[in-house]
């Protein structure tokens, strides 16, 4: 008790000291455990009422952390609430009684005068807006250097249920393998997905749910599931995917197959005594196969589920002849079927019209699947299944997993990295291609040398850091609407980047294969550390997006820091740097 509670400092702080260290971004969130932003904008305007009213509020919760030396406060309770009240400070959303005045505070002033907010009208008398930025909201600080406690706090803050779904109970402070790849897995269907788990606040609105189309972030009817007809909006938003993802999980990797079941998922993630030891039976299930292979094997099957679910087929419109409750389930076969089919009998599907065609109405007239009751069987499950990987048997044949739809796969990659790039910076760098933008373009070995350069920057950045660079993409119209000048090529944008592709260095080069090999031999030259360069060019994936060729570079640390033609580099932000002699040391702590 005294451990905890001794950490402990209890504090009032202004609303507008809270939107000074947000604009600076101090207040980070933790993705392995923080809910994604779900309130719609009624909510957050009963919200900022209360305030207005001088009404009190619930105690917002933060742990102080230090992030490569640098102090900032993670919020473990009252998410919603301070994007709430910073949203309505940017005039993201009104009240009756307006929208803030921008030009009652310092930061927002600035930010309008700098043309980066606009005033929305009507405006919030003054007086109103100096007194909501005085509002004294009660902030309680943990402080702590372990992550375990933190994690502990949050799901002790989160047991009894009140304000979460019970999906969002299992995940909370669970730091199992299972969770984790829940948690990702889902992101990334999702496309809220970021490579770190720390993200700065003032840029989660960027990868959160948005309720309006014009809306930042990722509009509710975009997302898969709400798309496909498999969910509805407030599903997506208590996290009823994830519970999906969670059965689909265990249902792939558990051996025997479970029945779905509450109970059964409170099981896996530890939150009941099960008899099987099925949280450690999981988590060894996943390392054995490794989360990152997990993952790409989701990918792989979820290509192929959306080549034959496309935008004119969608699932519950195109499998069922008329409405039909619990579609989940139905997905969840057709899913696992294919699965089955692609990754355990190593087929390849290749006629997906051929399957469209025979699965029109198909969860109407030939399947069984129980809709009364929480419980699903795993006899009903496999017997299922199986109906469905006959119909794709007839139209696959036997090969390698790889000849598979792999580049629609990492096209999945490449949009959720796209995403990603608006909340992180330094973890992701674009480049148009290989070649400058000359009239012709020529091949540059000098964008080699930054691309090692940034490689080794990201390499450093400490123990389990990740990072990526894509080559055939632009995050700068002129570079888009030069390279449509010097090759004739459109530049798709996707995700509020430019899709460049490096078909003008394929133009010079002959192949893919071509430029794969002049980068490798030129990356070679550039004489990083060896087993920086061996992970780097393992790792080389190919995506085709909008019809364009990207090529994706993922770079991991190798436990401790890399050079590259014997010097140290760090990214800060989007920029590498060199490290200073001085420095080296920091960056050593880095990995301790």
């Amino acid at each position: 008790m005294a451990e905890f509670s001794t950490s402990l400092i209890v504090r009032g702080e202004s609303v507008q000291s809270l939107y000074t260290q947000f604009r600076s971004g101090r207040l980070v969130v933790n993705r392995r455990y923080q809910r994604k932003l779900v309130w719609v904008e009624a909510e957050k305007q009963a919200f900022i009422d209360s305030l207005l009213k001088d009404m009190p509020v619930p105690l917002i919760l933060v742990a102080e952390v230090t992030d490569d030396g640098v102090e900032r406060l993670e919020v473990i309770d009252g998410l919603q609430r301070l994007n709430a009240i910073f949203s309505y400070f940017e005039n993201e959303f009104g009240v009756p009684e307006g929208y803030f005045d921008l030009n009652a505070l310092a930061e927002t002033k600035q930010l309008l005068d700098e043309n980066a907010l606009e005033q929305s009208e009507p405006v919030l008398p003054r007086s109103q807006a100096v007194e909501l930025a005085g509002y004294t909201l009660p902030i309680s600080v943990y402080r702590t250097s372990s992550n375990e406690k933190v994690d502990e706090v949050f799901r002790r803050i989160n047991s009894n249920g009140r304000h979460l779904s019970r999906q969002e109970i299992r995940q909370a402070g669970c730091l199992s393998t299972y969770a984790d790849s829940v948690r990702t897995i889902s992101a990334a269907i999702r496309g809220d997905f970021s490579v770190s788990d720390m993200v700065d606040l003032k840029r989660m609105p960027n990868i959160s749910i948005s309720s309006t189309e014009d809306g930042r972030g990722v509009y509710v009817d975009d997302i898969f599931w709400v798309r496909h007809r498999v969910l509805d909006r407030e599903q997506v938003r208590t996290s009823r995917d994830e519970e999906i993802v969670a059965d689909l999980l265990v249902t792939m990797l558990a051996d025997p197959t479970p029945p779905y079941d509450s109970r059964v998922l409170d099981e896996f993630y530890g939150l009941l005594p099960g008899t099987e030891s099925r949280p450690e039976k999981i988590d060894t299930a996943i390392v054995k196969y490794s989360p990152e292979e997990v993952q790409e094997r989701f990918d792989d099957t979820l290509a192929a589920f959306n080549e034959i679910f496309d935008a004119d087929h969608l699932f519950a419109l195109h499998f069922f002849s008329a409405p039909k409750q619990r579609v989940p389930r139905y997905f969840e076969v057709v899913f696992l079927a294919l699965d089955v089919v692609m990754h355990v009998e190593g087929l390849n599907v290749l006629d997906f019209g051929a399957i469209r065609m025979a699965l029109a109405d198909f969860g109407t007239n030939h399947l069984d699947i129980p809709g009364g009751g929480g419980r699903w069987t795993a006899d009903s499950k496999r017997s299922n299944i199986d109906v469905v990987a006959g119909v794709l048997r007839k139209h696959a044949v036997a090969g390698t997993i790889s000849t598979g739809p792999f580049q629609t796969k990492n096209a999945l990659v490449v949009e959720r990295l796209l995403k990603a790039s608006l909340v992180e910076v330094s973890a992701l760098e674009m480049k148009q291609g290989f070649s400058t933008l000359s009239d012709p373009p020529a091949l540059n070995t000098n964008v080699v040398k930054d691309i090692a350069r940034t490689t080794v920057g990201m390499a450093n950045g400490g123990n389990g850091f990740e990072g990526y660079v894509l080559v055939g993409v632009a995050d700068k119209n002129d570079d888009a609407t030069r390279i449509k000048k010097v090759t004739g090529r459109d530049c798709p944008e996707v995700e509020s980047r430019f899709i460049t592709g490096v078909e003008a260095d394929m133009d010079q080069l002959g192949t893919l294969d071509d430029v794969l090999l002049w980068f490798t031999d030129k990356y070679k030259a550039c004489k990083v550390d060896t087993r920086l360069e061996a992970q780097v060019l393992r790792d080389v994936r190919v995506a085709k997006i909008a019809e364009r060729t990207v090529i994706i570079l993922k770079v991991t640390d190798v436990g401790e820091p890399v050079t590259v033609n014997n010097a140290f580099f760090t990214r800060s932000g989007s920029q590498t740097l060199e490290v200073a002699a001085a420095d080296v040391g920091k960056l050593f702590a880095r990995f301790a």
